[in-house]
């Protein structure tokens, strides 16, 4: 079987894919350093060799809550992209 080169949207397309998957990555990496940074200053008060039963629970409703935030606020953000561009389109017919 013979393997031609890929045509140069082939190429574009493939770099294209390669970005928005590391963009995901990086979105989903400042998520979590984000959580992290926000909830261990909130939960943990002082330091100890193992978390406590309340540590746990302040954590885990700590991201639950961060992670509900950040739904949220994406949510509005990509409604918002989605209108803007509706306008934009709507502007231009």
């Amino acid at each position: 079987m013979i393997m031609s080169e890929p045509t140069t949207k082939e190429r574009k397309e493939a770099i294209m894919s390669s970005v928005r998957q590391e963009l995901a990555l990086s979105n989903v990496q400042q998520l979590i350093n984000g959580a992290n940074e926000r909830c261990f200053k909130t939960c943990i008060t002082k330091p100890a060799i193992s978390l406590s039963s309340a540590d746990q629970t302040c954590l885990s409703q700590c991201f639950d809550r961060y992670l509900e935030a950040f739904t949220i606020v994406r949510h509005a953000y990509l409604a918002r992209i989605a209108q803007e561009r509706q306008d934009a389109q709507a502007r231009v017919f």
